[in-house]
């Protein structure tokens, strides 16, 4: 999938009015608003008392800290963009998609970011429905929770809710 800024701006557009709870007053007023300040904004009114039973703690990814370390306001839009895709899917196993962006040349750099939701094994859960906002902060917590010193870096990892558990890796091909 090849997304220009229009498309990954529609696709904000969709999901802000897919998202009634969620104050978009800046990102309306505001056009220089990103991905990132979108999610964070997100995060911020997830964490209060209207959280759902998929909901990681903010404090537990399990972190890659290898490969090479993506801008956050790129991961965000590959969340933004993959979590719309994933919502109101149902699942006993996994889903997974990639969004592929233009690497820099002469780095470590892969240029394609891989977001996956999947039914751990053997933990008594059975089809599971992707949420969207509990996908888009949990896929958050799992790139934001890890490489914390600033808001690019972000090498990926994975968070488990339980019944479901959201990675993203911006090094698909290892590190």
């Amino acid at each position: 999938m090849n997304f220009s800024l229009l498309s990954i701006f529609a696709l904000i557009v969709d999901l802000v009015s897919a998202l009634p709870t969620i104050n978009t007053a800046a990102l309306v007023n505001d056009g220089n608003t990103t991905a990132l300040d979108f999610i964070t904004g997100l995060v911020a009114t997830r964490i209060g008392p209207n959280t759902t039973t998929h909901m990681a703690s903010t404090d537990n990814p399990v972190c890659f800290n290898c490969g090479y370390g993506v801008k956050g306001d790129l991961a965000a839009k590959a969340i933004l963009a993959l979590c719309q895709e994933f919502s109101g899917m149902e699942t006993r196993f996994q889903i997974s998609g990639t969004i592929p962006y233009a690497a820099t040349p002469d780095t470590t750099e892969q240029g394609i970011i891989m977001l996956e939701v999947s039914v751990p094994p053997n933990n008594g859960c059975w089809t599971q429905t992707i949420d969207l906002n509990d996908c888009v902060f949990n896929m958050w917590t799992s790139i934001d929770g890890c490489n914390t010193d600033g808001s690019d870096g972000k090498q990926g990892g994975t968070v488990d809710t339980g019944c479901l558990a959201y990675t993203v890796n911006p090094n698909p091909e290892g590190c």
